[in-house]
C-alpha cells in the first residue's frame, strides 16, 4: 500500500521499492514504520519470522475490493454481484477466513 503523500507530511521518508526491503529496515531499527496490505504484511512478518514488527490497528487506509470479469461474460455481472452479496451476508466469507487462519482486524 502506497500511502498519499498528505499521511506522511513532516516525516523522514524514504521508498524501499518492495515489501521485503522496507519490513526488513523495521526489523532491524533502521526505520520506524512500513506501509503494506493486510495479507501480504502479515504475510511477510510470518514467513521470515519477525520478532520486532506487528501490525496496527485500525489501518491507516481501507481500500474496497472489486471483482471482474471477462468482457464476454459482462452478462453475468449481475448474478454474480447478488451471490457475492448474499454469500457475504449469511457469512461465508467469515467462515473461509477462519479456515485459512484470518483473523479480523484487531482480533
Amino acid at each position: 500500500m502506497r500511502l498519499p503523500s498528505n499521511h506522511t507530511v513532516g516525516m523522514d521518508r524514504h521508498l524501499t521499492g518492495d515489501d521485503e526491503n522496507a519490513f526488513t529496515m523495521v526489523e532491524n531499527g533502521c526505520m520506524d514504520i512500513a506501509s503494506a496490505n493486510r495479507f501480504s504484511g502479515a504475510k511477510f512478518i510470518e514467513d521470515h519470522g519477525l520478532q520486532n514488527v506487528v501490525i496496527l490497528v485500525p489501518p491507516v487506509q481501507r481500500d474496497p475490493l472489486y471483482h471482474y470479469v471477462y468482457t464476454k461474460h459482462r452478462d453475468l455481472l449481475g448474478d454474480v454481484t447478488r451471490v457475492l452479496k448474499v454469500r457475504k451476508e449469511i457469512g461465508e466469507f467469515a467462515r473461509i477466513l477462519e479456515q485459512f487462519g484470518v483473523r479480523p482486524l484487531g482480533g
